[in-house]
Formats: C-alpha cells, sequence, structure tokens
C-alpha cells in the first residue's frame, strides 16, 4: 500500500467527503443513517464523520463476483 494510500485510511471524513469516495450523494448517505442502514458512520454533536475503511469495506460488502 503506497504511504498516500496509509494516510487516507486513517482519516475521518465528512459525509460530503464520503459521498464522493463511494459515489452516493449525501442525501442517500442520510436518509441510509436515518433507516439504519449504509456505511458505519460517527456521530459527535451534529457533526457526522465516516472512518475510510469502513466506507471501503462497506463497498466491497456489496461486491459480486461473477461466474467465468
Amino acid at each position: 500500500m503506497s504511504e498516500h494510500c496509509q494516510k487516507l485510511t486513517a482519516l475521518y471524513v465528512s459525509e460530503r467527503e464520503a459521498g464522493k469516495i463511494t459515489g452516493y450523494s449525501v442525501h442517500s448517505l442520510r436518509n441510509w443513517r436515518h433507516l439504519g442502514q449504509g456505511p458505519d458512520f460517527i456521530r459527535k454533536g451534529r457533526s457526522v464523520r465516516y472512518h475510510v475503511p469502513d466506507l471501503i469495506d462497506w463497498m466491497e460488502s456489496g461486491r459480486v463476483q461473477v461466474a467465468r
């Protein structure tokens, strides 16, 4: 893993940044939080943060193996 990737995986990001990483809108992330779905997150007061490795794990959990 490159040094840049190692630094990135140690970060907590805003919902806007999480949306950029996952390709989903902030609205979708908020809706999923409300429904108790989507990636894990941390809430401190009104602030919501996502841990980058959790976002990656969540995205990977949807991987579908194509039969070849």
